[in-house]
């Protein structure tokens, strides 16, 4: 894949990947790469590549998605409490207690 990535690069396609890597404490680190030919001061072809860590970022995306995941939870329980007959209450108390132990 690599030596393929390399061709596509020096026959001036530009490339852009992410990269999930782990640091040799083992800290995570999310990095994004974009690649491009250029022409050397000797006019043979050679490669730019540029990483900009995008690491908050990425935590950033992941805390967002939990936070709306666990809003969503909510707004379900509460339309299931809207009308719920007082006999389910403790059931249903139980059962929400569960789901939002278990997200």
């Amino acid at each position: 894949m690599v030596k393929k990535n390399i061709q596509e690069i020096l026959f001036w396609k530009d490339l852009g990947t992410y990269s999930k890597n782990v640091g040799k404490h083992g800290e995570i680190r999310y990095v994004e790469l974009y690649e491009t030919s250029i022409t050397l001061p000797n006019g043979k072809r050679g490669i730019l590549s540029i990483q900009k860590d995008i690491t908050k970022q990425k935590i950033a995306q992941e805390v967002i998605r939990k936070l709306a995941k666990y809003q969503q939870i909510i707004i379900n329980l509460a339309i299931n409490f809207i009308n719920l007959p007082i006999e389910k209450l403790d059931e249903e108390i139980s059962k929400a207690v569960e789901l939002v132990a278990k997200n």
